[in-house]
């Protein structure tokens, strides 16, 4: 039963060995499946001595002849009839043999030769996946083969899983290829080749493996494999490389594909084609590259180097980098563990602290240039005339030290009694700083290098924060919009689509019905799909309209009707009642609203309203309008599966504005930047305005939700509003929300999704466009993944003793946490499409997610450089000793030494980093001595070590991974174990 993993009849003792053994499921992963050797061992044992106990308990009632009968029926038979093929020639399947071609003994042959340590990577590999097999067209498609050829280190996704020093080095490999046949200028290609070449050196790669037969195509075979591998990106790496003077080309190896054909009578129901007889492989040798024991001068400290600061391209222009016991430099947007607060407003990012800061700071942004400028409105009243004030923000308030200057005022030609102009209250579905609901005066809206801003009449004397912008211009128009002019909006306008036109979802019985009875009243009534209908409004607009806004009343009532069509009936599931909790909350009904160009797919005002509730919203174009040839208004009315949507539009106006006065405005320089004083323990907190533009998004829970696929899965998945925010369940299905944004690969955005995980596995949030995805990262990842507290209380079974009162408190006392990933410019490449941002939950048993909160921040690029830096201490510096040599003893065990000093020395291992590699005087504290230096991370990946005092050369020194151990008292077990068993059967012999 144990080898049937955990879903046998007593899989719950995987349940047991996982909650109550610390690191089980990290060693074992789930459930068997690493710990299969060791049941399987242990279970031929246990198994053969049941068959002896009740052979010898048999043997007491039952004749001998009958008990060998029983015994070949009962055991023999069925064991040789179930395990048949293991004698029929079949114990390794067929599909199984691969002819390793001889170009692979060739090429490693040439790579032992070499002198040196250095690394061997092969590409391409897995781009965009956690998959770590590689598919090869000449027939094999598993883990990692060729380090088995090899006597030098091999990179490789097979050896990810028990390595997180490895998955750092794959992300940013990926990330290094991305976009490499992209670059539009050879001064990009240059810079690009900079950062891989600089990137190769810091892990140690010597040898570079251009493969051109790993190719999902199996050739030989006749059948596409899974992964995504670009040989053209891993192709384009060596060229750039060859074209700097990085590398040199020293061989390549021939493969011929008509020779290793293994379609035809093994796979009769396969044909093979071959696309082409002959591919190569290549093999380059990268130069100068640093030693693997090796010395540094000079070193900056760093507050936290965290684990995956060799994916931070803010320690790029870093030389050598290290944490300092004392503290040093901080790079707050270089962190994965920081969170995001703050409303429709501003926003405050917040950073844990190990050491506390104190004293003198600057405040650099390293060496990115300033190419975009994050700029504040506010409206200024001094009791005789309005004003509008323009702010530059040079970097986030640090703590209550704040970065900004005033650049431009501008008086503002309003009227006069203008503040005494009375209004309906309305909700703005966009993200104007919500505070200022009810005190927007409609007449008047400021638009600023073409984004759209409020106007809002502060008391005399006062000042009123409007919004923020990130542009990259220096100079920049900002113009006052006027209301010209306000009339009933024709709702007899619209025209439905056919589903198969809109979102194409439609189950079993569906319907859709628009009603058009009055200009003032549409009626959209939808079942079991969705219902898309739209709109055109050039007539109403003049030549001189550039901004629109719409106002309507919406109120809108579902059912869930999946009861009625029994989906999900059927589906078991060990969790009745959460399901039975999950079901009782009512089916979101989305109501998608988009103003935009007909031909194009960008909306220039939008929104995702929740059609329940009656609500009068307001929806306000966020772009220019003028010049759109077909502007159109589009609502898309989705269900969720199985669900009736009645929805009423009542009362809609529409607004036209025109320009009634323009400035034009230039950004100065930002100022000198002094040193200041920072106190702060625990957390660094950082503050600034959230901008507003269709860069940005921030997601209002209240009237609002992320889009949602409306289709089915196999077995059975919903979605439900709760008052938290939205509400996924799945049985072995995928659910997904999104976001989709206009991008540029120039800019810089903190993407935050607030959930809680009931059950299942964790999300994974991806950003891509439609033809890649270019962030696959599982979410929370420094923040407590895989075990956050308060998360999976709905993960194990249901028991007897599991009531609904008790589910129905787990969902509402539900507490959310945040999980967030920073996605840096690009800035040799030049990309604006659009992207998608993804949060999604697969799980093959049953998954909850609930999401409370989504926000996408845009900041100026070059505040992900930004870094605070002590007026002292932050650089320390070490003698470099003369005549280092070094020798390999062992994998984990290296010999070294140097001439006698007296100043403090830093050695750097460049091993991946562990703590346990240390520093010894001499064999015997290799094996039990304790070490003389311990290893830090520097440089992001590798191990440096500070000798000081009598440890300053002139005697050999030993680099020692402590674990290896643990081997050596393995072997003496063993070998102990041995001799004395073997002494004691002697003994008992002789007795």
């Amino acid at each position: 039963f144990l080898t049937l993993k955990e879903y046998s009849p007593v899989g719950i003792v995987y349940g047991f060995l996982t909650n109550h053994i610390p690191f089980f499921e990290m060693i074992f992963r789930f459930g068997d499946t690493k710990f299969h050797p060791f049941i399987a061992f242990s279970g031929s044992i246990a198994a053969s001595y049941a068959l002896v106990v009740l052979y010898r308990w048999g043997r007491r009632y039952i004749k001998k002849e009958y008990i060998l009968s029983g015994f070949i029926v009962l055991f023999i038979i069925p064991t040789v009839f179930l395990y048949k093929e293991y004698i029929t020639g079949n114990l390794i399947g067929f599909f199984m043999y691969s002819r390793i071609p001889d170009a692979y003994r060739s090429l490693a042959e040439d790579i032992n030769k070499a002198p040196g340590y250095g690394r061997v990577l092969h590409l391409p590999m897995e781009e965009t996946t956690q998959y770590y097999w590689r598919p090869y067209s000449w027939g094999y498609f598993g883990s990692a083969f060729f380090h088995y050829f090899i006597n030098k280190p091999y990179i490789d996704r097979t050896f990810e899983p028990a390595s997180m020093e490895n998955a750092y080095v794959h992300t940013q490999i990926t990330d290094l290829l991305e976009e490499i046949q992209s670059l539009p200028t050879p001064q990009a290609e240059r810079e690009r080749a900079d950062r891989i070449y600089s990137f190769l050196q810091n892990i140690g790669v010597e040898h570079l493996i251009i493969d051109e037969t790993i190719s999902t195509n199996q050739q030989v075979r006749g059948y596409e494999a899974w992964g995504n591998v670009n040989v053209p990106n891993a192709q384009k790496v060596a060229d750039l490389l060859l074209a700097h003077g990085y590398a040199k080309k020293k061989s390549t190896y021939e493969i011929d594909l008509q020779n290793l054909k293994t379609t035809g009578t093994r796979f009769p129901y396969l044909s093979s084609k071959i696309i082409g007889d002959t591919e190569y492989l290549s093999l380059y040798e990268l130069k100068d590259i640093p030693d693997k024991v090796s010395s540094i001068s000079e070193v900056r400290l760093m507050q936290e180097v965290s684990e995956d600061s060799l994916n931070r391209p803010q320690y790029e222009h870093i030389e050598h980098y290290g944490e300092g016991e004392s503290g040093g430099s901080i790079i707050p947007f270089a962190r994965g563990d920081g969170e995001l607060t703050g409303d429709h407003s501003s926003v405050q990012y917040t950073v844990p602290l190990e050491r506390p800061l104190q004293g003198k700071y600057t405040l650099s942004f390293a060496e990115q240039p300033e190419d975009q400028s994050l700029i504040e409105l506010a409206i200024r009243n001094n009791g005789i005339e309005y004003s509008l004030v323009l702010y530059k923000r040079i970097a986030p308030t640090v703590g209550d030290v704040e970065f900004k200057m005033q650049f431009e005022e501008i008086t503002l030609p309003l009227e006069k009694d203008i503040a005494s102009f009375e209004q309906e209250p309305v909700t703005y579905a966009n993200d104007w700083p919500k505070q200022q609901v009810g005190e927007i005066i409609d007449v008047y809206r400021i638009r600023a290098d073409g984004t759209i801003f409020p106007v809002v009449i502060p008391q005399a004397g006062n000042e009123i924060y409007l919004g923020s912008f990130v542009t990259e211009n220096d100079d920049f128009s900002v113009e006052l919009l006027e209301r010209t002019k306000r009339e009933p909006y024709n709702l007899q306008t619209f025209r439905d689509i056919p589903n198969s036109g809109c979102y194409n979802d439609a189950l079993e019985k569906n319907s859709a019905d628009l009603q058009l009875s009055t200009p003032t009243l549409l009626t959209a009534k939808t079942k079991n799909g969705s219902l898309c209908f739209w709109s055109e409004f050039k007539d109403v607009m003049t030549e001189k309209t550039t901004h629109v806004e719409l106002e309507m009343t919406i109120m809108g009532a579902s059912q869930d009707l999946d009861g009625l069509h029994e989906y999900g009936r059927d589906v078991q599931t060990v969790k009745p009642r959460l399901k039975s909790a999950v079901q009782s909350f009512s089916k979101p009904s989305l109501l998608n609203i988009c103003l935009r160009e007909r031909s194009l797919e960008t909306c220039l005002a939008g929104a995702k309203l929740f059609a329940q509730e009656e609500k009068r919203f307001r929806i306000t174009a966020t772009r220019d309008m003028a010049g759109m040839l077909d502007p159109m208004i589009f609502f898309g009315l989705r269900t969720s599966g199985y669900q009736s949507v009645e929805l009423e539009l009542r009362d809609a106006t529409i607004d036209l504005y025109d320009e009634e006065a323009r400035i034009e405005v230039s950004i100065p320089p930002s100022s000198t930047l002094t040193p200041f004083d920072l106190t702060a323990s625990g957390e660094l907190s950082l503050s600034f305005p959230r901008d507003i533009s269709l860069h940005s998004y921030v997601l209002d829970t209240a009237y609002e939700s992320p889009g949602y696929f409306s289709d089915l899965c196999d077995r059975y998945q919903t979605m439900r509003r709760i008052e938290k925010g939205i509400l996924t369940f799945g049985q072995g299905c995928e659910s997904t929300l999104f976001v989709n944004m206009p991008y540029s690969t120039q800019n810089m955005y903190m993407w935050t999704v607030d959930y809680f995980l009931g059950s299942g596995q964790y999300p994974i949030m991806i950003m891509g466009d439609e033809h890649q995805n270019y962030l696959v990262e599982r979410a929370s990842f420094f923040q407590g993944y895989p075990n956050i507290p308060g998360f999976h209380p709905f993960q194990d079974p249901e028991t007897i003793f599991t009531s609904t009162q008790w589910v129905n408190t787990q969902l509402q006392s539900a507490n959310p946490k945040q999980a967030i990933q920073m996605i840096y410019p690009q800035t040799d490449v030049a990309s604006n499409k659009d992207h998608s941002y993804y949060f999604r939950q697969t799980t093959e048993n049953e998954g909850l997610m609930t999401v409370s909160d989504m926000q996408i921040v845009r900041i100026p690029a070059h505040w992900a450089s930004l870094r605070l830096t002590p007026t002292q201490g932050s650089i320390v510096s070490y003698k470099i000793p003369k005549n280092l040599t070094f020798s390999r003893i062992l994998p984990s065990l290296w010999k070294f030494s140097y001439e006698k000093t007296e100043d403090a020395v830093m050695i750097k291992f460049s091993e991946g980093y562990d703590r346990q590699w240390g520093i010894y005087s001499s064999m015997k504290d290799v094996l039990f001595g304790a070490p003389v230096a311990k290893s830090t991370r520097c440089d992001g990946y590798a191990n440096c070590f500070v000798l000081t005092e009598e440890w300053l050369g002139g005697n050999d020194l030993f680099i020692f991974y402590v674990p290896e151990r643990l081997a050596v008292l393995g072997w003496i077990l063993t070998l102990g174990s041995v001799m004395g068993a073997l002494i004691a059967s002697r003994l008992y012999r002789a007795s």
